[in-house]
């Protein structure tokens, strides 16, 4: 029971409402809540124990769709109204089983549940941003928590770093998803299903979109229509929460298609959608790369005008704010290095904007890119692998209006790569200037460390891409972008910022229902006619702004240079202490690095082709300090 109770202290951080241990047969539970996310949760208690012979254990996060799991497991509308999801989720899981549950079940949660008939342990992940959930086993025992500190509290875990995986995530390989930073410490991913019958655990993935029926409607229109009654519904459901949500609103389709679909759900309550909005600090010199906007404001300013009853807009400018804000809590809270150091501030600032209204939940776009406002980039290549060439050929001649493609540029440029050689490939991206071409060009981390630890050797085993060459099919692009190792970080990550302050991400367009059905679309209707994500565009046609509609991109962080010149002298403290540390120094191009710093310009870098000054500053300087803090802090090394 001491053991339990000192896992309960660790993990506080995380639920500082309510702790609460036991024993239920062999196994031993620890449950840390914090509440104000679903209106149910004022009713959890755990663990829960459905009695003699059933299941028992814990869950965190929130389950969509309630209302259908009900009723595969035999609940009444009346009894659901108090029924906290924790229960529901237990109650379906003793009823219809894990293998039928596992088909339907939709949410962003984790679970433990323990099946006093077959004795068998379950620790699972939900498809897309659960509850992360993080194991350590020996002869002895089978240990799961939601954060290695929780493992950590046992007392007979060594905290050591793993400096494999150090090194891969210096050239961004994420390939091996159930590594974590810490050595013995092993991460069930998302999609996954851990279990036991009291010897060596077994993990298996059971649930991929790639497998997903093909979806054939009669019109182009019928796919818009039931696009909208899938977005309504999932959001619908992101709107279940005490208080009302806010919204991540910027200059892109995905977040002000959640927006849209929300405000009517507030308005219902009387009240206006807050819409929180990143734009740059005053002071910025306005340098961005081509084909982007880095000030999302104006756009967002325009949708808001045209809805003033049902959107309050809010710009928030995060004034004063560098990369090295909330840096040490969220080494704490998420026990990993955050891989882009530089592009946090902002985030923070919302969150913090958000909770100051006393909205626990905001809205984001996460993961709309590849459901509702996928852009069909891989249509062109699916229909060369078809030999479907006189389509092609329409195709490539529609994409003239994307507006700086010929008919062979088209070719070229959006179908085949898919499928050049990999040299051919990395040879045609580094004649174009894109910064993937090498991982030096984003990484200042030292190529003799890499190669001490085998690093390019063991991604080419993951099958790590450094070049991202693009994927033949829609299927393909999504599988390797939904791939667990893809979403490993981010339940972590998500679940740092909700400790650190109190509001939850919930992405609406990452809902299960809604991603099956879009990875069965046909590719065509998200490039219908020439035109990128048409699907999305198709639907939001006569609701947002022009500005909308148009092919650039936003830049999250455009005014980073700002920033970090304010955080300069100390990134060269850091970056002295760097040297002063032979095993840290090791790490990184001291060198390279001491030259940036250095000769830090006075205004942010012009974007040339070939040129990787920009994004060097901007990557490579940050992600070397924010990794070097991370170290020292696991070390207990930091100021």
């Amino acid at each position: 029971m001491r053991v339990l109770q000192r896992m309960a202290s660790a993990m506080t951080v995380h639920g500082s409402e309510r702790q609460k241990v036991g024993v239920i047969g062999p196994i031993g539970f620890v449950w840390c809540h914090s509440g104000g996310y679903t209106p149910e949760d004022i009713f959890e208690n755990q663990p829960v124990d459905l009695g003699a012979g059933q299941v028992a254990g814990v869950f965190a996060g929130e389950l969509h769709h309630r209302a259908e799991l009900a009723v595969l497991a035999g609940i009444s509308a009346s009894d659901l109204k108090t029924m906290p999801d924790s229960v529901l989720f237990l109650r379906a899981f003793q009823t219809i089983g894990w293998d039928r549950l596992s088909a339907t079940v939709s949410g962003n949660f984790s679970a433990i549940v323990f099946d006093k008939q077959t004795q068998r342990l379950t620790a699972l992940l939900s498809p897309m941003n659960g509850q992360p959930l993080v194991y350590h086993e020996n002869a002895e025992r089978l240990a799961i928590a939601s954060t290695p500190s929780g493992l950590f509290a046992i007392g007979d875990i060594e905290r050591r770093l793993d400096e494999e995986k150090i090194a891969d995530g210096l050239i961004l390989n994420q390939r091996n998803a159930m590594q974590t930073h810490f050595q013995n410490i092993r991460r069930v991913p998302a999609a996954h299903i851990l279990q036991s019958d009291g010897g060596t655990p077994t993990i298996r993935r059971y649930c991929t979109f790639e497998d997903s029926p093909d979806i054939h409607l009669p019109s182009d229109d019928a796919y818009v229509e039931r696009a909208h009654e899938l977005l309504d519904r999932a959001v619908r459901d992101a709107m279940r929460a005490p208080r009302t949500p806010s919204s991540m609103l910027s200059g892109g389709l995905d977040s002000s298609a959640v927006s849209l679909a929300a405000a009517p759900y507030a308005a219902e309550k009387g009240e206006r959608l807050l819409c929180l909005t990143s734009v740059p600090e005053a002071g910025w010199d306005g340098v961005i790369p081509k084909r982007r906007y880095g000030d999302e404001g104006p756009r967002a300013a325009e949708l808001a005008h045209m809805y003033p009853d049902l959107i309050d807009h809010r710009q928030i400018a995060s004034e004063g704010m560098g990369i090295y804000d909330f840096a040490d809590q969220m080494n704490h809270l998420n026990e990993a290095p955050i891989r882009n150091f530089s592009n946090m501030f902002w985030i923070h600032a919302l969150l913090r904007a958000s909770a100051a209204e006393g909205r626990r939940v905001m809205l984001d776009g996460m993961v709309g890119n590849l459901s509702l406002t996928y852009d069909g980039m891989q249509y062109g290549a699916e229909l060369l692998s078809k030999g479907r060439l006189v389509a092609l050929a329409k195709h490539s001649w529609r994409l003239r209006g994307v507006g700086r493609f010929g008919v062979a540029s088209a070719l070229w440029h959006f179908t085949l790569p898919a499928f050049m050689p990999r040299p051919v490939y990395r040879y045609f991206i580094k004649r174009s200037g894109n910064i993937e071409d090498d991982w030096q060009n984003y990484s200042l981390a030292n190529p003799d460390y890499l190669d001490s630890l085998n690093t390019f050797e063991r991604a080419a085993d993951h099958g790590h891409d450094p070049n991202y060459r693009p994927p033949k099919t829609a299927r393909q692009m999504r599988a390797l972008v939904l791939a667990p190792e893809g979403l490993a970080e981010m339940p972590a990550i998500h679940l740092a910022m909700e400790s650190l302050h109190g509001v939850r991400f919930r992405g609406p367009l990452g809902d299960r229902q809604l991603m099956e059905w879009c990875a069965g679309v046909p590719t065509e209707q998200f490039f219908l006619r020439g035109e990128q994500r048409s699907l999305i565009r198709r639907m939001m046609r006569d609701k947002l702004p022009p500005a909308y509609f148009d092919y650039k991109r936003g830049l999250q962080a455009a005014d980073w240079h700002l920033r970090m010149t304010r955080d300069l002298p100390r990134m060269k403290a850091d970056l002295a202490s760097i040297i002063d540390d032979p095993d840290m120094a090791a790490r990184f191009d001291i060198k390279k690095l001491q030259l940036l710093l250095d000769n830090w310009p006075d205004n942010t870098p012009p974007i040339r082709k070939g040129d990787n000054h920009y994004w060097l500053l901007q990557l490579g300087v940050s992600r070397a300090l924010g990794t070097a803090q991370f170290i020292r802090w696991v070390e207990g090394k930091n100021r």
